[in-house]
């Protein structure tokens, strides 16, 4: 992963703090240090709300859809600034809110999970697929879980976002939240209709995760974390599960005999 994207990842999550701690507040990242002139051209454009200018420049042929130096592209430029006046218009004259950087990331899977929901609503509404992997293969809606962002969550499943759809490891979006303890978050999304019975290619499913938790004492029952958990578990076993269930073990034994791969 390089620096920038580093960067930009970080901006999403602590924009506001880091850029302060880096002395960035307020910058805007020299755009000549990333793109040909003819793009900084646009771009100031863009931040000065010049929308006839701007327009002449895309009809001449500048693309907001390049990679500049390190990958970066003009909305990723943009949303590092924080200039949401000039993303909106990018957009309008044509920045495509699904175009990735060289290993796969898009503007939607940096900005999910941060703390700018404006943001996030901003490359919704411009079409950006809230059901995007991010280059880790991890979906959007897992990146608002982890920052148990009810607001992006709740947004991303508004905008279409599946819920049933898997990492690599065929882990959904409500094993995904039992895995990092945001149980209320699974609780949340087994009341959507989640599926709860897929496993991982090692034979672990969501009953086997909050079986762990409960049994071996991972959390303390006079928490509310605990009382979800306890909660999740009876969603579970009004589906018919029956605890304790099969260990991953037992499962990838049951797999072999019945000469299933994994």
């Amino acid at each position: 992963m390089s620096n920038i994207r580093r960067y930009l990842k970080s901006v999403a999550l602590l924009i506001a703090g880091l850029l302060g701690a880096c002395n960035l507040e307020g910058a805007d990242l020299d755009a000549s240090n990333f793109f040909q002139p003819e793009m900084v051209s646009l771009l100031q454009d863009l931040q000065r709300d010049n929308k006839k200018r701007a327009e002449q420049k895309i009809e001449s042929g500048v693309s907001l859809n390049v990679h500049g130096k390190e990958g970066i592209t003009p909305l990723f430029w943009l949303i590092i600034n924080k200039d949401k006046p000039a993303i909106k218009l990018a957009l309008q004259l044509g920045a495509d809110p699904n175009f990735s950087d060289p290993v796969g990331d898009t503007p939607i899977v940096i900005v999910a999970g941060g703390n700018d929901d404006e943001m996030l609503e901003i490359l919704l509404q411009a079409g950006a697929n809230p059901n995007s992997l991010d280059s880790n293969g991890y979906p959007t809606l897992f990146a608002a879980i982890g920052t148990s962002n009810w607001s992006q969550i709740k947004m991303l499943i508004n905008a279409g976002a599946d819920i049933n759809l898997p990492n690599k490891r065929n882990v959904n979006s409500a094993h995904h939240a039992l895995y990092i303890g945001q149980y209320e978050i699974a609780y949340y999304l087994l009341e959507l209709g989640v599926e709860h019975n897929e496993r991982t290619p090692s034979g672990s499913d969501m009953a086997w995760r909050i079986h762990k938790s409960l049994s071996d004492f991972l959390l303390d029952p006079e928490t509310d974390t605990y009382k979800w958990a306890v909660k999740v578990k009876q969603q579970l076993i009004d589906r018919g599960v029956i605890f304790p269930p099969p260990s991953p073990k037992e499962v990838r034994a049951k797999w072999a005999e019945e000469g299933r791969d994994n």
